[in-house]
């Protein structure tokens, strides 16, 4: 008697529903493990991303003129300011040496403006 090769891996007196729920049992079985690993894991898609500027000069709004300062860093957090630092320092002494989405973007020799807009838009050109 020839066996064909799926034939040849199954036992001879398993029954054909049992091998099906037995392969179904063991399809479910790798579902939840790699469901498992996946918690385990933790997933970085939910990590904060945080973006540090380093500004060569900083230029900001106060009592209605507005103020410059050289050399300053700006650390956000999500799509927020979450503080503005003296000087340049790096990722791991701003404490975000670790995070897997931290962005250093250097403009130490530009100019910021935080919230500009450019209101000067051709909208027939679009």
């Amino acid at each position: 008697m020839i066996l064909s090769q799926s034939q040849a891996r199954t036992p001879l007196h398993t029954p054909p529903l049992v091998r099906k729920s037995l392969a179904a049992q063991a399809r479910k079985a790798r579902c939840w493990i790699v469901g498992l690993l996946f918690l385990l894991a933790g997933n970085p898609v939910f990590a904060e991303n945080v973006t540090v500027i380093h500004a060569g000069t900083l230029i900001t709004p106060v009592d209605g003129a507005l103020e410059s300062s050289k050399s300053r860093t700006i650390v956000i957090v999500g799509d927020k300011v979450a503080r503005v630092e003296d000087g340049f320092p790096t990722l791991g002494e701003l404490g975000h040496e670790d995070s897997i989405s931290a962005t250093l973007i250097d403009l130490k020799d530009s100019y910021v403006l935080p919230g500009l807009i450019d209101g000067h838009v051709h909208l027939t050109a679009l």
